[in-house]
């Protein structure tokens, strides 16, 4: 019986050491880099915040995608690549939407007050004691047909990347793309076979496509984490991290480049 509270038995379990190496090995220059990185997160993100809605959403998106940046490096880092290219998906979102508010700061309360419609089709029975007037407030989310948008915008999110204006490239491989992964689909499917004399074989736990795409994603996230740094900076006029800031994305614009190189 594996005890996976034992450290030793979960590596074991996970079988991931020599992945792990080889992920380093090809990424060798981005990841020696962490400790900058480490100290642009601080200089961005360790300080406290208004308990306002308008402070607290662009701030925790911010945040949130750092969680995901996170996870992104260690499904990578395990040859976890679609299950990398999944949560990619959400880190975009959240970038698009932190930097759609950012430059429609009106927006914040419509995207904050969304929780209420959310909380209302879970059959939340006391949505009173969240907001005595939530009734009016969920109406602007309601479309013609009398159901509520699932989305907090009305713009949809090709329409909000657009208009901060998201790299093409980025936007078809980040979110599209990755839908691949998020959604049943055939791209997965055959992504996990080999060809052979005899038909398909599945590949094991590990393939060199789950690897290509571990490499992008990991890519994609670093490009989406320094955009959703920027943004940051902007809209709370962080002028002390802003430096920090030239200087890391700098050195991460040509790591990137080395990295690539060795692949």
């Amino acid at each position: 019986m594996i005890d996976l509270s034992n450290t030793q038995q979960l590596i074991s379990f996970l079988n991931n050491n020599s992945e792990v190496e080889f992920f380093r090995e090809r990424h060798q220059s981005t990841l020696e880099l962490a400790e900058k990185l480490n100290e642009l997160i601080k200089a961005v993100f360790f300080r406290e915040i208004p308990q306002t809605s308008e402070a607290v959403s662009i701030f925790m998106l911010g945040r949130l995608s750092i969680r995901h940046f996170e996870s992104i490096t260690i499904l990578a880092a395990t040859g976890h690549g679609f299950s990398a290219m999944r949560v990619l998906r959400s880190m975009v979102e959240k970038y698009v939407d932190a930097a759609f508010l950012y430059k429609k700061p009106k927006q914040i309360d419509v995207f904050w007050n969304h929780q209420l419609v959310s909380a209302h089709l879970r059959g939340y029975s006391n949505l009173d004691s969240i907001d005595a007037d939530w009734e009016n407030k969920i109406k602007q989310y309601q479309t013609k047909n009398g159901k509520f948008r699932l989305n907090w915008s009305k713009e949809s999110f090709r329409e909000k990347a657009k208009y901060i204006g998201l790299d093409s490239w980025l936007l078809e491989n980040s979110y599209t793309l990755s839908n691949s992964f998020v959604h049943s689909s055939t791209d997965e499917i055959l992504f996990s076979f080999e060809k052979n004399d005899n038909g398909l074989t599945p590949v094991g736990a590990i393939n060199e496509h789950e690897r290509v795409f571990a490499s992008a994603a990991y890519h994609m996230a670093i490009n989406i984490l320094f955009s959703m740094f920027e943004v940051q900076i902007k809209h709370y006029q962080l002028q002390k991290a802003e430096s920090k800031f030239n200087e890391v994305s700098k050195l991460f614009v040509n790591a990137i480049k080395m990295d690539k190189a060795k692949q």
